[in-house]
């Protein structure tokens, strides 16, 4: 009996429930960390940290068409010099793929697209195609 009783406090503490006795007081689980808002904002971070270098600079018109599903981000980011010269191109057009680890989004273009432009784990139909674009 003890033996089943001991296995059942177990399993319902694995699963995320607080059991509390007498002699073995167990608190409540804390909370999981609020997701990253999913916001240019928010999501130009990290592009800012890797494309803001030097003379270039990451910006985006609008809303850059920021899409969101499931931890998963796109957004269009035109990426350029910070002066560019008189009646020139003001720079390129960037697909970037962003995934939520924790609260923060990190790039991840090269994870969730493997070299050849296929997926490499399953993304939401909701952002359309991501991977395989030139």
């Amino acid at each position: 009996m003890r033996l089943a009783i001991t296995f059942s406090v177990l399993a319902v503490a694995a699963c995320g429930e607080a059991t509390t006795t007498a002699s073995n007081p167990s608190p409540s689980p804390s909370p999981s960390p609020a997701g990253a808002p999913c916001t240019v904002a928010a999501v130009l971070v990290p592009i800012r940290g890797q494309f803001d270098t030097g003379g270039n600079h990451a910006t985006v018109n609008g809303d850059g068409g920021l899409l969101c599903a499931s931890g998963i981000a796109k957004i269009s980011v035109l990426v350029g010099p910070v002066n560019p010269p008189p009646n020139s191109p003001q720079g390129t057009l960037h697909l970037a793929l962003l995934e939520e680890h924790g609260t923060e989004w990190v790039i991840a273009n090269y994870t969730l697209c493997d070299a050849t432009g296929k997926p490499t784990k399953p993304i939401p139909a909701k952002l359309g195609t991501v991977c395989g674009l030139p």
